[in-house]
């Protein structure tokens, strides 16, 4: 490092085992480490460097990236594993996602990464092949996740957890589109990415990512863009201005472009989908169409505590809101409700366990169980029953929208992996049938990511993204966090070595394979 003539030299150390990824920090390099005294802690948009050498800031961090870049490499290099050309997922019971209904026992082949037959159970096999003992499990499409902002070391803990698929909704673009290609190069592990194109409005509030605009040109231009690399839906956040949302929604159509989002402040759901909505996020942003007033800024924590100081008092079976299901329906209006989120924001006191976690907290690394003892909600003597009654109330929407036919999509907004498996089980908890909760995480996920074609279902002819779940899920949802096996486009992941590379104790051990090869031999 310099500092005018004053060259030093430092060392990058990397600390792993205490939360998802590795952390890392900058010595003086020293004869002796132990006595060697820290230089700098840099992150994007972060840094803390010793005085009078700041200057150095941005060439740690570049030096810092390559080094997390060799970490996720080599990682992909040794835990993605090759089968045989042929590969048989044996006596199996799978998932019909489109009929929500479970099949076989069968054995499921797998030839050059796609579906290539389904035999019965104990079939003979003509040829060689990677043989994977599904005896007494359940193979399932690979999830989706319809709401996350992927990091690139949540991209394993998804995987790990059996998401094959991810819709990002929200994030630095550029980052964003190198995690993808690095993906889809194999050079990183991690789910088939399916990025959405966030537009923000200028305001003290605004989130900073995707492309924030001061105006209705600006937002069309910010749809060019993204139409022009290719996304197919776009998000809107709060700050953007009511006056724009049809104009922008029509706008948006006339490319062939989804529109979604938050609700804008000083604005209604109802509005919104008569403006064009096709799709909302969060199952607040639905409730609050029953409580905003004119002047209420839903830009603020408001948006949160008006739903859980009043969600328990609102009629699901009122005229108005059987009116607004009736639209939701008739404009075939996706939900994203994202409950898993919701359900610590409402339940949990600070410093108790988290219900959205709690049965994985004993499985993760020290720091992130500890940062679940906290609530960015303030849960309290006065609110805690309140909160209580409205979450009931958000599951009993959550229900009764589905009961309507609104289409639903499981996704999260939270930690990779592990709120998705909770999310399916909140599902279950508002009465929706495991099969059908299954289907929505599968054939939903791939249809309103519109690579249905290609992914979503057990079909000859589709790409194999698969997972082996040891035990049976539509008996018991909570058997969705037994992946024994991961399968995306014919390569193998083996959650009993990626949760380890992430931290985390493997929740079961995978099955009898034979004929198995490392990627690269």
């Amino acid at each position: 490092m310099s500092k005018g003539a004053i060259k030093k030299a430092v060392t990058l150390y990397e600390v792993t085992g205490f939360g998802f990824e590795p952390s890392y920090f900058w010595m003086w390099k020293t004869p002796n480490p132990a006595a060697a005294g820290l230089f700098a802690v840099v992150s994007p948009g972060f840094s803390m460097v010793e005085a009078g050498w700041e200057a150095n800031a941005d060439g740690l961090l570049t030096l810092q990236n390559k080094a997390d870049d060799d970490a996720l490499k080599k990682l992909a290099t040794t835990l993605i594993k090759q089968p045989a050309r042929v590969t048989v997922f044996r006596n199996v019971r799978y998932f019909d996602a489109e009929a929500a209904a479970m099949r076989g026992p069968a054995d499921v082949y797998v030839n050059r990464g796609t579906i290539a037959a389904i035999y019965p159970a104990n079939s003979v096999i003509r040829d060689g092949a990677t043989v994977i003992d599904g005896s007494g499990q359940t193979l399932l499409p690979g999830l989706w996740d319809m709401h996350a902002h992927l990091g690139r070391w949540d991209a394993i803990l998804h995987m790990a957890a059996g998401v094959t698929g991810v819709r990002d909704m929200g994030n630095i673009n550029d980052a964003l589109n190198i995690l993808k290609d690095k993906v889809d190069a194999g050079d990183f592990i991690g789910p088939r990415i399916i990025p959405t194109g966030f537009i923000e409005g200028q305001s003290p509030y605004s989130a900073k990512l995707g492309i924030v605009v001061n105006d209705l040109d600006e937002a069309k231009r910010a749809v060019d863009w993204y139409s022009q690399k290719g996304y197919q839906q776009i998000k809107l956040y709060n700050s953007m201005r009511p006056e724009w949302i049809q104009p922008l929604t029509a706008y948006a159509k006339e490319r062939g472009i989804r529109v979604s989002g938050h609700i804008p402040a000083f604005m209604r759901a109802e509005e919104a989908v008569r403006a064009g909505y096709d799709e909302i996020q969060h199952i607040n942003q639905v409730m609050l169409n029953f409580l905003v007033k004119k002047d209420d800024d839903t830009r603020t924590l408001l948006r949160f505590y008006l739903v859980g100081d009043n969600a328990n008092q609102i009629d699901l079976d009122s005229q108005a809101v059987n009116d607004f299901v009736k639209l939701l329906v008739d404009k075939k209006v996706a939900i994203d409700a994202t409950m898993a989120t919701f359900e610590y924001f409402y339940l949990q006191r600070q410093g108790a366990p988290n219900p959205t976690f709690k049965m994985v907290a004993n499985n993760v690394p020290p720091t992130v169980r500890r940062g679940w003892l906290s609530n960015s909600m303030d849960v309290n003597d006065k609110n805690e029953v309140p909160f209580r009654e409205s979450y009931a109330k958000l599951l009993a929407l959550v229900k009764k929208m589905h009961d309507a036919g609104v289409p639903l999509l499981a996704g999260t907004d939270e930690v990779a992996g592990f709120s998705l498996h909770r999310e399916l089980e909140l599902y279950v908890m508002a009465g929706i049938s495991p099969l059908e909760v299954l289907k929505i995480a599968t054939w939903n996920g791939a249809k309103y990511s519109q690579v249905l074609a290609r992914t979503g279902s057990i079909t000859v002819g589709k790409d194999a993204d698969l997972i082996l779940i040891n035990g049976d899920p539509s008996k018991n949802i909570t058997d969705i966090r037994k992946v024994s096996v991961v399968m995306k486009a014919g390569a193998l992941y083996l959650p009993q070595v990626l949760y380890p590379a992430v931290g985390v104790k493997p929740f079961v051990n995978a099955p009898k394979i034979a004929h198995f090869v490392t990627k690269g031999e």
